[in-house]
């Protein structure tokens, strides 16, 4: 799962039917479904993501149509979309990536206080089927009462989530704030490909981490993880760090010994 890239993933491959899968040439998302307001009420959106749920009324379908910022409800009736788009809505399911033109509008019937989108549906005016999916093992939803085991299993499929993806954004901002701060206080981040290379036998397999190098005074290397030969220098149970600076490299415990 890509939680919010511009390339999705169907939820489980359909092997037993391959024939949707359209591309999306000449196709650009405008927005995420979360971010289309009141003021676009009128104009024409592009919008990409997840099924979450298909509801068939006979003469007019609504999806609830996921993408990492939210939902937005979309409306497939004939009329507006062609009679061979409405019968390609008529087969959407959970999972299904599809990707969505059509008209933002105020919703018409009830409002849903607790979207964002809640007063606002998109009318389709057309559709394309990216990937197929088959029906996933769990329901993608927030607050899972899912056994863990079958989360674990199908991992790509739990991260999907809401509570999850809220999560995965807060992390990536904690991060970014992390290099903003250190990169203004003179640091440079520099990878270390060299040492952090799978080999046989003993030499350091599972090193991972970040030099942030205050030039040109020494370089902090953070490891999380260390293999036997970093073992003879340190306790098993430590985290540890290295302190490099010409002629010389000191180890360090930094937590848990």
């Amino acid at each position: 799962m890509c939680c919010g890239c511009r390339f999705f993933v169907s939820a489980v491959p359909n092997r037993r039917n391959k024939k949707m899968a359209e591309s999306m040439k000449g196709l650009k998302r405008t927005c995420r479904c979360a971010e289309v307001t009141k003021a676009d009420i009128g104009k024409k959106v592009t919008l990409m993501g997840w099924v979450q749920k298909s509801r068939n009324k006979g003469g007019i379908i609504f999806v609830d149509l996921r993408d990492r910022s939210g939902i937005m409800q979309i409306i497939f009736e004939n009329g507006p979309i062609s009679e061979e788009g409405f019968e390609k809505a008529a087969k959407l399911r959970s999972e299904f990536v599809i990707a969505v033109e059509g008209e933002v509008m105020a919703r018409s019937g009830a409002v849903n206080e607790n979207l964002a989108t809640g007063e606002l549906e998109v009318k389709a005016e057309s559709l394309r089927i990216l990937p197929e999916a088959e029906p996933p093992p769990f329901p993608i939803e927030e607050d899972s009462k899912t056994r863990e085991e079958l989360r674990l299993k199908y991992r790509y499929l739990d991260l999907r989530r809401p509570d999850i993806q809220r999560n995965l954004i807060m992390r990536s901002k904690v991060a970014m704030l992390t290099r903003e701060f250190m990169s203004k206080e003179g640091f440079l981040e520099i990878e270390t490909p060299m040492l952090t290379k799978s080999t046989p036998l003993w030499f350091p397999r599972d090193i991972t981490g970040t030099m942030f190098v205050p030039y040109p005074k020494m370089l902090v290397w953070p490891l999380l993880r260390h293999s036997a030969r970093w073992k003879m220098r340190t306790l098993t149970s430590c985290k540890v760090f290295l302190v490099m600076v010409p002629g010389q490299i000191r180890t360090g415990s930094l937590i848990g010994c």
